[in-house]
């Protein structure tokens, strides 16, 4: 396999993102050295961002990972640039992308002043043609509040036994199903054997200090990733985790779509763009609980 930037190419997109993103010298020679994919993280739930309260049933939330192998990273940033070029002509300040500010914006989002949502839904639907092409594998977790809290208690002995820190996490929802997909990322890399760097967005992590490590779940030693954790990194800076933020958003609108469904209505317009992001990734994609 091709090791990402090897030898000396695409130096300047290196220390581009090296400035962007703080990325210290021990990744940097990880990444130079023999990474022969990345994997990106993110989540997107229902609730208050894609459907109306009155008839969410449950609260659900979606996790999902994106792995892009080292001769797609160069490619995948290419086409953001490219998508981002052709975005700011109708909305100027946007400078990622953000599928819930792209569905829902409000409070001074930067997709605010386009009104026509079929704009919106079109440059989603973009979005898709251009980077999934890239993506070779989808790890994805979904499940409702109500069903998580079930599932819990119906294996109440099986919890108790688990690690303390592990029990915490466990008890919240989010925190829950993000060690699910933590665990399915782990086992597939370690099934394939291939060198990994994991990425999830720091907007769910913050550092108490600028001493403390941007990691929280380690890994078992012997799964091929950078330090056997995850790196905490700014989605902005990283179009491998806005994909992953893409995608969560799109299998999560698949329930609200059948909700909407259900009760008389007719699928919007971004019901349909998130449908057809799900079918463009059928066949690459692995559900986290079996995997």
């Amino acid at each position: 396999m091709e090791a990402l930037w090897p030898g000396s190419a695409y130096p300047s997109l290196l220390h581009s993102l090296m400035d962007t993103t703080n990325l210290h010298s021990e990744l940097e020679v990880v990444l130079r050295a023999g990474t022969h994919q990345l994997v990106f993280i993110d989540d997107g739930g229902a609730g208050h961002h894609t459907m109306d309260p009155d008839i969410l049933v449950q609260d659900h939330l979606s996790f999902t990972a994106v792995i892009v192998p080292a001769c797609s990273f160069i490619p995948l940033n290419d086409a953001f640039v490219s998508w981002l070029s052709e975005v700011q002509k109708d909305a100027p300040s946007v400078t990622e992308l953000h599928a819930t500010a792209l569905i829902n914006p409000k409070r001074g989002q930067p997709w605010r002043d386009v009104k026509d949502v079929d704009v919106r839904a079109g440059h989603l639907r973009r979005a898709a043609d251009v980077f999934l092409p890239h993506v070779e594998t989808v790890i994805h977790a979904h499940i409702g509040k109500e069903q998580y809290e079930s599932l819990l208690a119906s294996h109440a002995e099986q919890v108790d036994g688990l690690y303390d820190h592990v029990k915490k996490d466990l008890t919240k929802h989010k925190h829950g199903l993000e060690l699910v997909t933590l665990q399915a990322v782990a086992k597939h890399v370690q099934k394939r054997g291939v060198p990994s760097v994991v990425f999830e967005d720091e907007g769910r992590y913050r550092v108490k200090n600028k001493d403390e490590c941007t990691v929280k779940f380690m890994f078992d030693p012997v799964v091929p990733m950078w330090r056997g954790a995850v790196v905490y990194q700014p989605s902005h800076a990283w179009p491998g985790l806005q994909v992953a933020d893409m995608l969560a958003v799109a299998f999560a609108r698949e329930y609200v779509t059948a909700q909407r469904v259900r009760i008389g209505k007719h699928p919007l317009p971004f019901d349909r763009v998130c449908k057809r992001i799900r079918e463009q990734v059928a066949e690459k994609k692995v559900f986290a609980f079996d995997a």
